[in-house]
């Protein structure tokens, strides 16, 4: 894990705009639940499915996407690491990333220098994820309305209401 926390703090180190917008990607995977059926939620159509990215409610999300595939095949290319991590844990990954390396200190994870905090950090990031979530084997576009605030006729960005 630290190998991957390492990976998202280059990115970061780049485009902090990436915090916010993890965010959002792993809300709108997880936000598909559909509390009837029993579908969707966090199970990894958003990075798997084209048609899911495709849905106006997604469509502003393709840079950060683009970013978390990059993140995880870079992953999945390292000699060091050994498991595979689905869509589904990449993207619940990053928003538990996300909010545990904005508690309280900006430093980094990866810092050299790290203060007590910043390693307290990362130490929740590498011990108090769990992995395990799986890809769903078939991704249902029309889960997206189950979205807050989701209208048909709606394109970019939703806003609270």
């Amino acid at each position: 894990v630290g190998i991957l926390i390492d990976i998202m703090e280059d990115f970061f180190a780049g485009d902090k705009a990436l915090f916010g917008q993890f965010s959002r990607a792993a809300f709108h995977d997880a936000g598909t639940f559909n509390q009837n059926t029993g579908e969707g939620g966090a199970n990894g159509c958003l990075l798997n499915d084209p048609a899911m990215r495709l849905m106006p409610e997604n469509s502003f999300l393709d840079a950060p996407l683009n970013t978390l595939q990059a993140i995880k095949d870079l992953w999945h290319d390292n000699a060091f690491t050994c498991i595979d991590v689905s869509s589904a844990d990449m993207l619940q990954f990053a928003i538990f990333y996300v909010v545990h390396r904005q508690l309280d200190v900006p430093e980094s994870l990866q810092s050299p220098v790290a203060t007590v905090t910043a390693q307290e950090k990362r130490d929740i990031v590498i011990n108090e994820f769990h992995w395990g979530r799986l890809d769903a084997d078939v991704c249902v576009p029309e889960w997206t309305h189950n979205l807050p605030g989701f209208h048909t006729a709606h394109s970019g960005p939703l806003t609270t209401q």
